[in-house]
């Protein structure tokens, strides 16, 4: 049966989740993010329980973390059309977008706690730092996800022309712009820092390249297969009726 309707739902879905993820780093003032040195009593500034603003947020973010999810599933059904039996590479999507939904909850939980009440700054320091490890340099689920996506498209021997080949390759080449975020446990200072050029801004146009490019081309496939649908069921219901 055509679930061509649930599947733009999800699709669509990437709306919420990149509003939400807006709010995080739009109303809470962490576009960039607030640099890795800075003095601990502006990180308590930052955090502090008066401060309104970023605590709705990231109450905000955490609430549309999981609907990274949505987008993630419509992708993955046409992954999954496309692999036929034995679905090994649109499993491996679907457990890493599963596993990327909670690296993006677990830092808003983070920030919260420490919004929550007065805490000592050296502990705001030390759990945002986490939170940033975890928001912008968990990038280890992206990358595998990226991978098993386009060599789902590269390998695909289906015929039904769901992804161009090219996205493939796109999807594989954009994980070149995730791996500084590896390094940023490293740095203090520089460009491979959490706020830095490569460490927040290059993987950031990557990650929304990737995600726009790749919604674009799962909207039309899922109306390509809708259409082909009804054109099966409107084929059928002629033939019916020339046969009566």
């Amino acid at each position: 049966m055509n679930n061509s309707r649930n599947e733009m739902i999800c699709a669509n879905g990437i709306w919420v989740f990149v509003s939400a993820l807006s709010a995080v780093f739009l109303l809470g003032g962490f576009l960039p993010p607030p640099s890795p040195d800075l003095p601990a009593s502006e990180i308590a500034r930052i955090f502090s329980p008066d401060n309104t603003a970023v605590r709705v947020a990231v109450l905000i973010g955490m609430l549309g973390s999981c609907t990274f999810a949505l987008p993630m599933m419509a992708i993955g059904a046409q992954l999954r059309r496309m692999e036929g039996p034995n679905p090994v590479m649109s499993s491996l999507y679907h457990s890493m977008a599963t596993l990327t939904c909670v690296a993006n909850m677990l830092p808003c939980f983070l920030w919260l706690a420490i919004s929550y009440k007065p805490t000592p700054p050296d502990v705001m320091v030390v759990l945002n730092d986490l939170a940033w490890f975890m928001f912008i340099g968990g990038i280890c689920t992206q990358i595998v996800l990226n991978f098993a996506q386009g060599m789902c498209i590269l390998n695909d021997k289906s015929g039904l022309n769901i992804y161009p080949r090219w996205l493939g390759y796109l999807n594989l080449f954009l994980i070149m712009t995730f791996i500084p975020d590896v390094l940023l446990p490293v740095f203090t200072k520089g460009p491979f820092t959490y706020s830095g050029a490569l460490g927040f801004w290059v993987p950031a146009v990557g990650y929304l390249t990737w995600l726009w490019v790749n919604y674009f081309f799962t909207v039309k496939a899922i109306k390509r297969q809708a259409a082909e649908a009804m054109s099966v069921s409107g084929y059928g219901l002629a033939s019916g009726s020339n046969a009566s």
